[in-house]
């Protein structure tokens, strides 16, 4: 709980470094906060990937959605403050590790609606508004949208978007799966599964999921066979 609290008092100050656009002072803040959390340099952190990082902080039995929340939000905020210093590489390289990162979070097994998020005893309402895992991973969606996302991001996020209701979306991620390559078994595979899915779903559900039934048996149709 203390490193958590220390992490918060250091994303409210930055939120501040950035509206102030005092980029230089952001990013100390970062490489500060990254080796209070793991002991390591910001170098070390960014010469590693997002998948070697996360094998570091994650438990072997359970997963430690905090620590990981922390880990994905820190490549978000080093993200944006690459973009606000002009270097639209580094940007893209940690958004992506950031994306990638909550999305294997949301993904888990053990991780539900209710445990999505960094938890906080006596902080929760500030910590949620704060630092919300749908909300990033919604953001960081837009930020990415001038780009085309990684065929494995892709899949990750159209999973992410079934399971946690967005089901339009998930349709819509779908068909950019396919638009990129028709013929991927795999991509078509998901597809009738995910269709096969939706249709053992109440009606309501379909509808406040943005797929209401006829549609999801449209898009079933309009997939190729398998």
């Amino acid at each position: 709980m203390r490193m958590i609290r220390s992490f918060i008092n250091a994303m409210v100050l930055l939120v501040r470094l950035k509206k102030e656009r005092r980029p230089d002072e952001a990013r100390a803040l970062i490489h500060q906060t990254w080796e209070d959390l793991f002991g390591l340099p910001a170098e070390t952190i960014d010469s590693l990937s997002e998948q070697t990082l996360m094998a570091m902080v994650k438990n072997k039995t359970v997963l430690n959605v905090d620590t990981c929340v922390m880990v994905a939000r820190l490549y978000k905020e080093t993200g944006d403050i690459a973009a606000l210093d002009d270097r639209p590489d580094e940007s893209y390289r940690n958004l992506i590790k950031s994306l990638n990162v909550y999305l294997d979070i949301a993904l888990d097994p053990s991780v539900t609606e209710e445990t999505f998020h960094l938890q906080s005893e006596g902080m929760q309402d500030e910590v949620d508004g704060l630092i919300n895992p749908h909300r990033d991973v919604e953001e960081l969606a837009r930020q990415l949208a001038s780009f085309i996302l990684p065929v494995p991001t892709r899949r990750l996020l159209f999973k992410y978007y079934e399971k946690y209701g967005f089901f339009g979306r998930a349709e819509d991620l779908l068909f950019d799966l396919l638009e990129h390559d028709r013929s991927d078994l795999q991509t078509i595979s998901d597809g009738h599964h995910f269709y096969r899915r939706l249709l053992r779903k109440e009606d309501v559900e379909l509808t406040a999921g943005n797929l209401p039934r006829a549609e999801v048996e449209d898009g079933l149709r309009c997939l190729p066979g398998i």
